[in-house]
């Protein structure tokens, strides 16, 4: 039996946050102010939003200007050194090989996204995508994943979520599909978000061997039918 996996893009398929908190900490410079790395990166992993609304409501900074400075900032920065995580694109080939297909469901605009796909060669890795640009709510919203379902109709029982936020393992719950909460490096700090999680990932190789096990143990069960 296929599955069809539906990535998050910044922060589950590709390690976008040094590059975003290294925008952010240029774009509060800029306005003559100085947060640690490690702080905006704290904050960003819960949405950027969240991030520039903190920082800015710290330093009484105009929300809108913070942004814009952020934006031109993060544009600038290399897609080549916002690599895929270890592992993660053998989680992909391996889905293709086994006769299922991946997808990307991201908040990010398509012209954030196209850069990274070409910089890293995994178009054709990725059916297809939903992005920023379309119209569908923001996760926790399950909109749009469940337009991508519909539209490539896939069974829902088979479609894999994976995400490195909260907001991404609430929406695949609202939509009726799995959810793998990616944790890379972080401490425990989404209780909530493990707790309706299907499965709690620290690297991509426990979720190749989720799949793989899932794979036998359905094999056995139809070839003993």
């Amino acid at each position: 039996m296929a599955w069809y996996l539906i990535w998050d893009a910044g922060g589950t398929l590709f390690n976008t946050y040094p590059a975003a908190a290294s925008a952010l900490q240029q774009a509060l410079r800029e306005l003559g102010y100085e947060v640690s790395y490690q702080e905006l990166t704290s904050l960003l992993r819960h949405t950027t939003a969240y991030a520039l609304q903190r920082v800015a409501g710290r330093f009484t900074l105009d929300e809108g200007e913070l942004r814009v400075r952020f934006a031109e900032a993060y544009a600038s920065m290399d897609p080549v050194e916002q690599p895929p995580f270890p592992g993660a694109v053998d989680v992909c080939r391996w889905v293709c090989d086994h006769g299922g297909a991946n997808f990307i469901v991201t908040h990010r605009s398509w012209s954030l996204l196209e850069p990274l796909l070409k910089a890293h060669h995994l178009e054709e890795l990725f059916m297809d995508w939903i992005t920023g640009d379309d119209p569908y709510p923001r996760k926790p919203d399950p909109g749009a994943l469940l337009a991508m379902a519909i539209r490539h109709r896939l069974p829902l029982a088979r479609c894999l979520v994976i995400g490195d936020r909260e907001l991404d393992v609430v929406a695949a719950r609202r939509a009726g599909m799995a959810a793998c909460l990616f944790r890379g490096d972080r401490s425990q700090d989404e209780d909530d978000a493990e707790q309706i999680a299907d499965l709690t990932i620290s690297h991509y190789h426990e979720l190749l061997t989720w799949l793989e096990e899932h794979t036998r143990m359905e094999s056995g069960a139809f070839g003993g039918a």
